[in-house]
């Protein structure tokens, strides 16, 4: 099941053009809270563009059925 959780949101990253980072780009990681689709929500400096920035994270392991994984891409859609 997380194997294609896995391969399902890489999947969506591609399709919906979802930018990927690595937390090494953001300094002063300060966590602000969790949803209820198991998403973190982080504030930080994105030091390379010298911009505060508010992120969403989401662990694999989290996202347990398809009602989950859906709320989470709509969440992340809402942005765009």
């Amino acid at each position: 099941m997380e194997k294609y959780l896995k391969e399902e949101i890489e999947e969506e990253i591609l399709n919906l053009k979802i930018h990927f980072y690595n937390y090494d780009e953001f300094d002063g990681l300060e966590k602000i809270g969790d949803n209820e689709f198991g998403l973190t929500m982080y504030k930080s400096k994105w030091e390379k563009r010298n911009l505060v920035v508010f992120f969403k994270s989401v662990e694999v392991d989290t996202i347990q059925n398809d009602k989950t994984f859906q709320g989470f891409t709509t969440e992340v859609l809402s942005f765009y």
